[in-house]
């Protein structure tokens, strides 16, 4: 990992036409639709893209998610995704995300809850993130270790032992 690497994986957009509500601000599904692009920059980032999907049969489906609405946003405005991964167990991949307008006020954030699956077989099913991946993940969470995660609901990966009780 250089240095380079670390840090927020970031994407950059622009409020679309097509984004805005009756009140001409930015529809809050379409919030979503930035974390979403912005969680593919990450996955191609980690070597997880469509090619490895296509070449592996495995992808991520994502199981949970919590947004925070903070600032409004207007047609036309630039943003920047920043993205950083909060947390893993090797199957399950937390991320944390930051929509930042042009004068770097959040104005939502994201936290999405990832499971790693296979779909090769009969049905899809959960498994562990291979090798290679996994050692990206690790790389990219020790490079982004001092980022700030303001979560607003917290999503965490429980341990076994917790779960039971």
């Amino acid at each position: 990992m250089t240095e380079a690497d670390a840090g927020p994986v970031v994407m950059t957009g622009a409020v679309q036409p097509e984004w805005l509500d009756y009140n001409g601000h930015m529809n809050y599904a379409y919030y979503v639709v930035a974390f979403d692009r912005a969680s593919d920059v990450l996955y191609d980032r980690l070597g997880m893209g469509i090619e490895y999907r296509a070449r592996t049969g495995r992808t991520t489906y994502v199981v949970e998610t919590h947004v925070a609405y903070l600032k409004e946003m207007k047609g036309g405005e630039r943003f920047t995704v920043e993205t950083v991964i909060a947390g893993t167990d090797g199957k399950r991949l937390h991320l944390y995300q930051r929509l930042l307008n042009e004068g770097g006020e959040a104005c939502a954030t994201s936290e999405v809850l990832s499971l790693s699956i296979d779909q090769g077989g009969e049905r899809p099913r959960v498994v562990p993130f291979e090798d290679g991946p996994q050692a990206a993940i690790q790389a990219m969470m020790a490079g982004q270790s001092a980022y700030p995660k303001e979560v607003s609901r917290f999503i965490a990966i429980r341990s076994q032992t917790a779960a039971l009780v």
